[in-house]
């Protein structure tokens, strides 16, 4: 059985302040088991691994920008976590060649299933990159909740934002997620604050498609320039922005720390 799958659901973004601002928009987002890549591209039409087709997962696209599954399990040893088991990619794949991933989330799981950390993988438009990577610190069995019809518990994590990502936006501030890992649901809630309060909420809620061979066309054909939407909805975002009134924080030089880990902070 495939743990890999689509998450076909809406974004949100809420801005509170200095001004109000709120849009949604309908995504599909992929959930790719890394361990899966090798055979799951074989049996799916229209989709390929590292290779051009309708639908692609490249992992130049992630990570330190090749051999994702080795990226992933090298980062965890060095910042002190036990090797996963397994690891399952939540984002965005390229349609036609195309995609940007404002946020890439790895869950990682140990050999019961249980999810010990979370990796949020954040892209800013000018090409840069920076992951944080969170402990979790009572586990989360999804195959026990799923035996007995209960939705995985939610889990809560937190951490300084150090990274440039809107340029409206202040480049400091502390970050809150509330996760609900992949199921037949998947939630990712981030809250972004400051010392003046709560400056966003943003969010994503998906229902599960299971993967079949002919799932990448028909996603292709109902929706061929969905990557390039979301790029373009962030541009069409900034500018109404700009409208309302809002001026851009100046771009600090690129911090050379690439990750930021935090362990036994996080609850569920």
């Amino acid at each position: 059985m495939k743990r890999s799958c689509l998450y076909r659901g809406e974004v949100l973004h809420h801005r509170l302040q200095p001004t109000q601002h709120r849009f949604t928009y309908k995504v599909t987002a992929w959930l790719l088991d890394l361990e899966e890549l090798p055979d799951l591209h074989k049996s799916l039409r229209g989709f390929s691994w590292n290779r051009f087709n309708l639908i692609t997962f490249n992992e130049s696209d992630y990570g330190a920008g090749c051999c994702l599954k080795e990226y992933v399990n090298n980062l965890l040893e060095k910042e002190g976590f036990e090797k996963p088991h397994r690891v399952a990619l939540l984002c965005y794949p390229r349609y036609l060649g195309y995609v940007f991933n404002p946020l890439s989330t790895y869950f990682c799981y140990d050999k019961k299933n249980n999810v010990f950390a979370i990796i949020y993988e954040v892209s800013n438009t000018f090409r840069e990159r920076h992951s944080y990577l969170l402990s979790v610190e009572r586990k989360v069995d999804i195959d026990q909740c799923a035996g007995r019809n209960q939705a995985a518990p939610a889990i809560n994590q937190s951490v300084e934002k150090v990274f440039y990502v809107s340029p409206f936006n202040p480049g400091s501030g502390h970050y809150q997620f509330h996760i609900v890992p992949p199921d037949e649901r998947v939630s990712i809630v981030i809250r972004q604050s400051d010392d003046q309060g709560n400056l966003m909420h943003a969010s994503f809620n998906g229902k599960q498609v299971a993967l079949h061979a002919f799932t990448p066309l028909y996603e292709f054909i109902k929706a061929p320039f969905m990557t390039l939407k979301v790029i373009l909805a962030i541009h069409w975002q900034a500018a109404r922005l700009w409208l309302k009134g809002l001026r851009p924080y100046a771009r600090p030089k690129t911090n050379k720390l690439l990750v930021t880990s935090k362990k036994k902070e996080a609850s569920v």
